[in-house]
């Protein structure tokens, strides 16, 4: 079968559009603004926008980028501690934001404290109804945090 419609060649003389990667005869190619043809113009093949693709989403090619990235862990010193670090603990997150979150700890509820205040930046990909251990802290005004979450089910 011919795949160019509308023309009038013997199908030998017809060539696949993946064969044809520098067409003498195509007038894209001869004003070097072709993008289906190898080598010439804007183009430059199919494997040059799988390079433009490639570059937009990885970190060294334009702009942020997508992947690669996950969770960065906060730099040492980053959580306030000053109140003191009550351990580690299990519990279960029972609401989650963008920017943080709240856990429930049946031994912290026993000690007293309310829902533990944590930062999106630890919660990570955990969701809400999930249990994680934690580490609990008091910052310097006295106030339930956590921090280095991890699967509590292990």
């Amino acid at each position: 079968f011919p795949y160019l419609v509308g023309l009038k060649q013997k199908p030998s003389q017809v060539q696949h559009p993946a064969e044809a990667m520098s067409n003498p005869n195509c007038k894209w190619c001869q004003m070097g603004q072709c993008w289906g043809c190898k080598g010439s113009g804007k183009g430059g093949g199919k494997n040059d926008m799988m390079r433009v693709m490639m570059s937009m989403f990885s970190k060294k090619g334009m702009g942020k980028g997508w992947g690669g990235g996950g969770y960065k862990q906060n730099p040492e010193g980053f959580h306030d501690t000053s109140g003191g670090v009550l351990g580690e603990h299990e519990g279960t997150i029972t609401k989650r934001g963008g920017k943080y979150g709240f856990i429930e700890s049946d031994v912290l509820k026993s000690m007293g404290y309310p829902s533990v205040f944590v930062l999106g930046s630890e919660l990570k990909d955990y969701k809400q109804d999930h249990t994680v251990k934690f580490t609990a802290y008091l910052d310097k005004e006295g106030k339930i945090k956590a921090k280095d979450l991890k699967s509590g089910l292990k």
